[in-house]
C-alpha cells in the first residue's frame, strides 16, 4: 500500500524533527527514563529537581516521538501487507 508506505515516512520525518530539537539537557533526561529510571532517580543522577526532569521530558516531545514511531510502525506494516 503505497499510500500508507508515504504515510509512514511523513510520521518518521515528522518524528526526526522532534529528535533533531533536542536539547542536550532534554537528551540525558529521556536517555535516563527511557532506561528505567524513573524521574526523580533520573533527577538525583543528573543532580536536578523532579521538576526539571519532567519539564525537560515535555520540552523533548517524548510520548509523541514514542506515538509517532509506534504510528510509522503499524502503518509500515500495513504497507507491507
Amino acid at each position: 500500500d503505497s499510500i500508507a508506505a508515504d504515510s509512514a515516512a511523513t510520521v518518521l520525518d515528522l518524528v526526526s524533527l522532534l529528535v533533531q530539537r533536542r536539547s542536550p539537557e532534554g537528551w540525558a533526561a529521556v536517555e535516563l527514563v527511557a532506561a528505567g529510571h524513573t524521574q526523580s532517580s533520573a533527577a538525583d543522577v543528573l543532580g536536578v529537581s523532579k521538576q526539571a526532569v519532567s519539564q525537560r521530558i515535555r520540552a523533548t516531545a517524548w510520548q509523541q516521538e514514542q506515538a509517532g514511531r509506534a504510528l510509522a510502525a503499524t502503518l509500515l506494516a500495513k504497507a507491507d501487507q
